[in-house]
């Protein structure tokens, strides 16, 4: 339902600096764009626990120390998603796989 309810809202323009989850959830702006390219990965986030849990594309997708910058339509993300990335959910999973 939250990718439908944020689908639906107007599109704007991120606010000064780097936009933050609040901003992608209001505004709906990953979706925008991905649904058109990439449709299906939009879906399987639709039918996702993460979805399910509020989780938006920038919670997983954001650039953590380390990573290689990646800038993607006025957001800075990762070049590359990695274990790193789920660490702050699922720090018992991440200890284990490193």
């Amino acid at each position: 339902t939250a990718l439908i309810i944020n689908k639906q809202r107007p599109v704007t323009e991120s606010p000064q600096g780097q936009p933050g989850p609040s901003y992608i959830k209001a505004s709906g702006k990953c979706i925008s764009c991905h649904e058109k390219e990439t449709s299906a990965v939009v879906h399987q986030y639709a039918i996702s626990k993460h979805a399910k849990s509020d989780i938006s594309c920038f919670d997983c997708h954001k650039q953590l120390t380390g990573q290689e910058r990646y800038e993607h339509n006025g957001f800075v993300l990762t070049k590359k998603v990695t274990a790193l990335n789920c660490s702050s959910c699922h720090s018992t999973e991440y200890e284990q796989f490193r």
